[in-house]
């Protein structure tokens, strides 16, 4: 009878054992799909050590094919493909059953300096795009899950269609800067990019070239100090606000000193005081970036959109309300040197 006893025992034993997840390490030798992933892992020094010590994460795990479509693209350096891979592993175990058609921006491993300065670490947005379970990343790259919860002994490891892409300053970001051109030739030539740069959890609502132009003709007279507020008032620091935080009647603090409020309508569109946000959750180093469609005021904070409205309305006596949805950059002032005077004021009281 005893002998039978310690037989079972050793029977429930190896049965657990069979059972139990396996370490990183082993499930990605053991899935033909992610042999280029394993390679790349294997040939940096304790890199393998590192993830197999992981716990309680989510990898997003690139396929073959994904690191095929890289071709001359893909990093060479370690030190970038360790901050990339870093920026696959998801604090926190999201399996695909909690993924829905609501954004999640979830926190990623990436806390490197170089490349995040975002609270928690950088994150990807999460959501199901036609059903299928859909992960954003910088420069509004995306990639979908082709195999989902594949358990391993520090979580769970979905397989994805493409590399992520670490989110950069939107000026050099090729889907991003051509839509902000007339801000983006701006923090180029002054030292307010670099500024906010150091800055960490942001929000910046970035007028597009449109809301510029509408806007150009009644900034002739006004003196720098007054342009540095209005630009001001476009930033938010402490808070970044993705969609999924931004509540109706919402209302943020601003560099400049003054409030701004989010307005959610009916349809779904979201406004900022009587702006419309026309691209939402652009992901940057230090935050996130919203696009509006018109510049706004910080003498006109109290504007709302109309209940109806399906654009943003004019925050500037005798600007135009229905700007041109044209590429070309347009200027603030009256050209290229008192924008450079504008945003170096800018800068100047950033830095204060």
């Amino acid at each position: 009878m005893q002998f039978y006893r310690l037989s079972v025992a050793a029977f429930v034993c190896a049965v657990a054992a069979q059972n139990a997840p396996q370490d990183l390490a082993s499930v990605i030798s053991g899935n033909e799909g992610l042999s280029t992933l394993g390679t790349i892992i294997s040939g940096i020094p304790g890199l393998s050590d590192a993830l197999n010590q992981l716990s309680n994460v989510t990898i997003l795990a690139p396929n073959n094919d994904a690191f095929s479509d890289l071709g001359d693209s893909a990093p060479s350096d370690p030190a970038v493909i360790q901050a990339l891979l870093s920026y696959h592993v998801i604090n926190g175990t999201v399996a695909s059953e909690n993924i829905t058609d609501t954004p999640a921006f979830v926190h990623t491993t990436l806390t490197d300096s170089e490349y995040t300065n975002v609270t928690g670490g950088q994150v990807v947005e999460v959501r199901t795009v036609d059903g299928t379970a859909t992960i954003f990343s910088g420069d509004g790259s995306n990639s979908t899950v082709v195999q989902a919860d594949i358990p391993f002994s520090g979580g769970i490891i979905h397989l994805i269609s493409s590399v992520l892409t670490i989110p950069v300053d939107p000026v050099s970001s090729p889907s991003v800067s051509s839509e902000i051109t007339s801000l983006a030739d701006v923090l180029t030539s002054t030292s307010l990019g670099t500024t906010i740069q150091t800055l960490s959890d942001v929000t910046i609502f970035a007028p597009n070239n449109a809301a510029f132009e509408a806007i150009s003709s009644t900034t002739q007279g006004l003196d720098n100090e007054t342009l540095s507020s209005i630009l001001l008032y476009h930033l938010v620091v402490g808070t970044v606000g993705y969609s999924s935080l931004l509540t109706d009647d919402m209302t943020l603090t601003t560099q400049e000193g003054g409030t701004l409020t989010i307005n959610l309508l009916e349809d779904g569109s979201v406004f900022v005081n009587g702006a419309e946000v026309v691209r939402a959750n652009v992901l940057v180093p230090n935050g996130v970036l919203h696009i509006i469609d018109n510049v706004l005021n910080p003498s006109a904070a109290d504007a709302t959109p109309e209940p109806s409205a399906t654009s943003g309305s004019a925050a500037f006596s005798g600007a135009s309300s229905t700007p041109t949805p044209t590429g070309a950059a347009v200027s603030l002032h009256t050209g290229a040197a008192g924008m450079a005077a504008l945003f170096g004021g800018a800068a100047v009281m950033l830095m204060i």
